[in-house]
């Protein structure tokens, strides 16, 4: 699906619009959302977070930097080089992630929004876009415009992103955490249910094999 998305982005790095850009970003975010999870089962307790990893990490990004121009990966744009960079990219900036906030968690308070979002990030980068446009939704009628007119927004820039960007961070930030905090209290408790249901069936089953 990624490479298909790459294949779909304009060759010479411009702007995408319209429909193409949603079928872009649908086909390519699957595969950073795959290696965020990678990270947090596999390679988070393989790869070592020490100062030679991160240096020979930090020379993996310069060499895609040099060899990518123009220098930058736009995902909201669509925007995606046809070579290895946007498949190495997320590797490398998860990993540049984590090492920091390796460093950083012994600041973190226990039971804080910070601790929160730590434990949620999965969430966050699931659900963070769909929260920013129940936020769209909302700003836009607030601010008097007619819903009949909101599909004409739907595939371009973010409205009046530029007078509202911290409401934007701050709410999608806000909802995609305390949704993973909620999705994970309520799967804790729903999965121990679920559990014995099905011990219950397999009992029952086996007895009336016997």
């Amino acid at each position: 699906m990624a490479i298909i998305g790459v294949a779909l982005a304009d060759k010479d790095f411009k702007v995408i619009n319209g429909a193409m850009r949603f079928y872009i970003k649908t086909l390519y975010t699957p595969f950073i959302i795959y290696i965020g999870y990678l990270y947090r089962n596999r390679l988070e307790k393989i790869i070592p977070f020490n100062m030679k990893a991160l240096l020979i990490v930090f020379i993996i990004q310069i060499l895609l930097l040099t060899y990518s121009a123009p220098i930058g990966m736009d995902l909201y744009s669509a925007r995606l080089h046809h070579n290895i960079s946007p498949f190495i990219v997320p590797f490398t900036g998860i990993y540049f992630t984590i090492f920091a906030a390796k460093l950083l968690a012994p600041l973190v308070k226990q039971g804080s929004f910070i601790d929160f979002v730590g434990k949620n990030t999965f969430h966050i980068m699931a659900n963070h876009m769909f929260v920013i446009f129940l936020v769209e939704v909302i700003i836009f009628i607030i601010d008097g415009h007619s819903w009949n007119s909101f599909p004409d927004n739907l595939y371009g820039g973010k409205y009046n992103i530029g007078h509202y960007k911290f409401l934007y961070f701050a709410l999608a930030l806000y909802f995609s955490t305390y949704s993973g905090v909620f999705l994970n209290y309520t799967g804790s408790k729903i999965k121990p249910v679920i559990q014995k249901l099905f011990s219950q069936i397999k009992y029952k089953i086996a007895v009336r094999r016997n």
